[in-house]
């Protein structure tokens, strides 16, 4: 079967390239490897999908509430820039709209207005079904070769233009198993060593074991080699039985992730106490007839946290342990040693080197006719509807490349 385009992998971005290229004169196959397309939708936004963010847009990534750049890559960050740049959170609420889809903004994060990850789908699939877009599911490509007149899949079927929107390896039960790198790597593309993000921190410290299941607010630092501060983000941290996990955790573990893979010293605190200085923290506990943290802290954390200031002041009334836990509270050191498995991770960072696809068109600089969308490509951002932004906006560029070329 001979088609203009085919797009493999039906996830958010795969399906958007398909039914912004669309058009009555192209023929158009979407080849997915699951049952279904699209199933990693409905798990986005804790199942309400959160289509973007307000803060998508390109003069806000230095600015934007969680006060973090929003986007990973191991390339130029400016491709992002380019990207995003070409088709916005604007230009995502318009879309949406388009489809028939209402939407809602709860403090920046935009979600469909039924808050339900299933009505994007549906609306999605009903598109495609409408605008006569062949779909094949539970098919495992083999071999891609390029032909004189573009590509052929396990010798069954044909087109002139080819996507490449497999995604990751972030939850492999959705279908993201990393297959499409192997499928990039076969016409010449590079891989950047894909690691999972998004996700809880491993550390080796003994004392999780004595907080697992806390939660409580705080603020979460990560410092670089040097000992600067290279981000922090603050938010409600959940402590487990190995390490941190949490909103604030989640936002830096790309960060975290890159330094434990470069061997990089890691260094990460915890403030506590975000909304006292250390010497307000003294003080309020000597006016208590040296109290401790009773009524402070979660009492879990409050002992974790005396035990690390008796290891070095065994006296709990002396000036030097009251300082030593005013210390902790607000510098809890954490030694991380992994990122939780890809199993338990909402989004892959690595994937096609940047380097190697053009911002404009999402074209391969290698293989012409080649294209790449979505989580395949070496970018990750952080949580808030920024990575399903990613989705649409290189699916955008994508599609009006595919479109321009057939003219």
């Amino acid at each position: 079967m001979i088609y203009d385009i085919i797009i493999i992998g039906g996830g958010a971005s795969g399906m958007c390239t398909a039914i912004k290229a669309k058009k009555e004169n192209n023929r158009i196959l979407i080849i997915e490897h699951s049952p279904k397309l699209g199933k990693k939708i409905l798990s986005t936004g804790n199942g309400k999908c959160n289509l973007t963010n307000a803060s998508c847009r390109t003069d806000r990534f230095e600015d934007n509430p969680e006060k973090i750049y929003p986007y990973f890559t191991e390339g130029d960050p400016n491709f992002v820039k380019k990207v995003i740049g070409s088709f916005d959170c604007d230009d995502t609420v318009s879309f949406f709209h388009e489809l028939g889809i209402l939407t809602e903004d709860k403090n920046g994060y935009i979600y469909p207005r039924t808050e339900q990850a299933a009505t994007v789908l549906d609306v999605f699939n009903n598109r495609i079904k409408v605008l006569g877009i062949d779909v094949i599911t539970e098919y495992n490509i083999l071999s891609i070769k390029e032909t004189k007149d573009g590509f052929s899949i396990d010798g069954r079927y044909s087109c002139k233009k080819l996507v490449i929107s497999a995604g990751g390896m972030s939850a492999p039960k959705t279908g993201s198993d990393g297959s499409g790198y192997k499928l990039a790597q076969m016409l010449g593309h590079s891989i950047i060593s894909p690691r999972p993000v998004l996700c809880a921190v491993k550390c080796s410290d003994r004392f999780f074991k004595t907080v697992s299941g806390v939660r409580s607010d705080g603020k979460v630092r990560v410092y670089d080699e040097k000992g600067g501060i290279a981000a922090e983000i603050s938010g409600n941290i959940q402590f487990t039985d190995y390490g941190i996990s949490g909103i604030p955790v989640f936002q830096v573990s790309s960060l975290i992730g890159k330094m434990l893979e470069m061997r990089e010293k890691t260094i990460v605190e915890i403030d506590l106490l975000p909304e006292m200085t250390e010497a307000e923290l003294e003080d309020f506990i000597w006016e208590r007839d040296r109290d401790h943290l009773l009524g402070i802290i979660n009492s879990k954390l409050a002992k974790a946290c005396m035990d690390i200031a008796e290891e070095k002041y065994m006296d709990r009334q002396s000036l030097g342990f009251i300082r030593r836990l005013c210390q902790t509270v607000k510098h809890l050191k954490v030694h991380p040693e992994a990122l939780a498995a890809f199993e338990n991770s909402q989004v892959t960072a690595g994937g096609v080197l940047t380097g190697e696809i053009d911002p404009d068109t999402m074209e391969s600089r290698l293989v012409k006719g080649l294209y790449f969308t979505g989580e395949i490509i070496d970018v990750n951002g952080i949580c808030g509807g920024y990575n399903l932004q990613w989705a649409w906006a290189s699916a955008h560029v994508c599609a009006q490349a595919l479109i321009a070329e057939s003219r």
